[in-house]
């Protein structure tokens, strides 16, 4: 059994919010995004640093790194969520995984929103509800939807 439509809804509308940002750090960083914020947060980080220097290169490194980690962790999500119709205990302990990753990321963005605020103008409120909204939806599920043991099955 699949995980229920809430759960979808929550996890691709908190993916598109989260992949956006972290394929154009992996791709095509400093380059401007239609999200509330993200003009600012990118010249805070990148600044007026050229890429020849070494400045300049730690920060794309930094960005396509950041790029990478953001979606590799939302392909494994998606990739959760969306494949194989057939409930698991696996599915069900990535779903706990990833809820506390969220809660996780959440916390971190949460105790230096000032400095984020301060140092690159930027508004973590938007991705703080996203992380919030999708471990809640993952971490329901796993609480409270049973899971059936296959025939001939153990239960993990």
């Amino acid at each position: 059994m699949s995980p229920p439509a809430y759960v979808k809804l929550c996890t691709l509308l908190a993916e598109g919010l989260l992949l956006a940002p972290g394929l154009r750090n992996l791709m095509a960083p400093g380059a401007m995004l239609p999200i509330l914020g993200d003009a600012e947060f990118t010249r805070g980080l990148f600044g007026d640093v050229t890429a020849g220097t070494l400045d300049g290169r730690r920060a794309l490194a930094l960005s396509q790194l950041w790029g990478a980690l953001i979606v590799a962790f939302g392909m494994v999500k998606l990739v959760t969520i969306f494949t194989n119709p057939e409930g698991t205990f696996l599915r069900r302990n990535l779903m706990l995984t990833i809820g506390f990753g969220d809660v996780l990321l959440f916390a971190f963005l949460q105790e230096h929103t000032q400095m984020l605020a301060d140092g690159f103008s930027a508004d973590t409120l938007p991705v703080k509800c996203a992380l919030l909204i999708e471990a809640s939806a993952l971490l329901i599920d796993v609480v409270t939807r049973p899971r059936q043991t296959k025939p001939g099955g153990k239960r993990a």
